[in-house]
């Protein structure tokens, strides 16, 4: 007996509805975006609304540490007047290489950005496709997501290369769901090499109890950091206490001070915290008293919602939940960091496909689609004075993300491939109590028996 979801497969079919609600979403904040712009543009006043801040040439990421890398291989790379590397030592090889580039640098890196997005969305393209999507609307909802991308825009204009840590973090995400959790874990070992946070993809694993992947992704995060630290030198132990401190420095000039140009582009759940007390304040002084606790009550809250809900969720759920926090509870996080999520909002796509060519009506996806609608535009074009809520309002959407996966469990079969028997099919419809798409997928087995 075949499955329903084969019978559903031979013909193409319609964009569901949760989708179209999406793309709605994201082209009408973008289109109140763009005429926004032009207004403040012919007023005078673009630089409230711009992408990048006003006093940051394009790809100011990319080349802001060049002349610093002239001591690369020294103690005097850690110890420069003004300025320190902020990004663990996987990173710095990372910088080295494309400053290696030469004269070419900027436009090989920006070239390999536009080749790996153009790729990424050809591969997601055919792979709804080979769901049932209609060829129009899945050319629309690629090609629309692609052009209305405002992190993609802001990480191209900064120069950052946020680009190679998702690379592993969105790889890692596509083995996992393949079940290949040992590279899996070496993926998210090496983003985590490069950056911080992505090593808290690693709890998936000890959720699941897959131990030997833990164990796989920790040794990987520590040999990549060990030899990205013996390439970086002069010894080991400079490295590692100079990206520590590096680290340290980062947190304490960017998190602890307001920085009212870059408030915009932060979308952790600090920074509405810092706009309150800059303003409770008066707009004077440091607000160095209140990293310390929110790293504290952040990460114990994270941890406890982990432990006594998260863990107990389907895999699916709980990965939601990780890439969000990612990009969420660091001290810092500018919208750069959104990128990651498309490996998600991909995710989620296919799920609502397979369910609904099952029949299946999902709850909490309507909640999904809107944050990621909110989530990858921009919405500098609401301000007051120096106060920009586009970061607020990307940190409400990024809890609220959070909060719908404890929710709403996404049970795993809606990722199996058409060819997984009915039976799962009818587990899973049965768990979200609809009977009647149980109904409706008994009586379509029936006809092919």
């Amino acid at each position: 007996m075949q499955s329903s979801l084969n019978i559903t497969r031979s013909r193409d079919v319609p964009l569901p509805s949760v989708l179209r609600m999406y793309w709605v979403w994201m082209l009408a904040l973008s289109a109140i975006s763009a005429v926004a712009s032009d207004i403040y543009y012919k007023i005078n006043l673009f630089q409230s609304c711009c992408t990048l801040p006003e006093d940051n040439p394009l790809f100011s990421d990319l080349w802001y540490y060049n002349y610093l890398f002239r001591s690369l291989h020294t103690t005097a790379f850690f110890h420069a007047r003004g300025f320190c590397f902020a990004y663990p030592a996987f990173s710095a090889v990372i910088y080295d290489a494309v400053y290696h580039l030469g004269r070419h640098a900027q436009a090989i890196f920006l070239i390999s950005e536009l080749a790996v997005c153009c790729i990424a969305a050809f591969f997601f393209f055919r792979k709804i496709r080979r769901i049932g999507l209609r060829l129009f609307p899945a050319a629309i909802l690629v090609i629309s997501t692609l052009i209305f991308s405002y992190p993609l825009l802001y990480m191209f204009g900064s120069g950052s290369i946020e680009i190679f840590t998702c690379i592993f973090t969105a790889a890692g995400l596509w083995a996992t769901l393949k079940g290949r959790d040992k590279l899996a874990a070496v993926l998210w070992g090496a983003a985590g090499a490069m950056k911080v946070s992505p090593i808290l993809l690693l709890a998936l694993f000890l959720s699941r109890a897959k131990w030997r992947s833990l164990a796989v992704g920790i040794s990987a995060f520590a040999l990549i950091s060990i030899l990205s630290m013996w390439f970086v030198g002069p010894t080991n132990p400079i490295a590692f206490a100079g990206s520590v401190s590096g680290v340290g420095a980062f947190v304490s000039t960017y998190a602890e001070w307001v920085r009212t140009q870059e408030l915009p582009f932060d979308h952790s759940l600090l920074a509405p915290i810092k706009i309150f007390a800059y303003v409770m304040a008066h707009r004077t002084g440091t607000l160095s008293y209140l990293t310390k606790p929110y790293l504290l009550i952040a990460g114990a809250t994270a941890l406890l919602v982990f432990f006594l809900r998260a863990r107990h969720m389907p895999r699916t759920n709980q990965l939601i939940f990780l890439f969000a926090a990612i990009v969420t509870l660091p001290p810092v996080s500018y919208d750069h960091t959104l990128v990651h999520l498309y490996a998600i909002w991909a995710m989620l796509v296919i799920v609502v496909l397979r369910a609904s060519s099952a029949g299946v009506t999902l709850p909490g996806f309507r909640t999904y689609f809107l944050c990621f609608a909110v989530l990858f535009t921009s919405q500098r074009f609401i301000y007051y004075h120096w106060i920009h809520p586009n970061g607020t309002f990307k940190a409400l959407a990024l809890l609220t993300l959070m909060v719908t996966a404890l929710r709403y469990p996404i049970l795993d079969e809606t990722l199996y491939e058409p060819s997984q028997s009915t039976s799962k099919r009818f587990r899973y419809a049965q768990d979200l109590c609809e009977v009647q798409y149980v109904q409706k997928i008994q009586a379509a087995s029936r006809l092919t028996s």
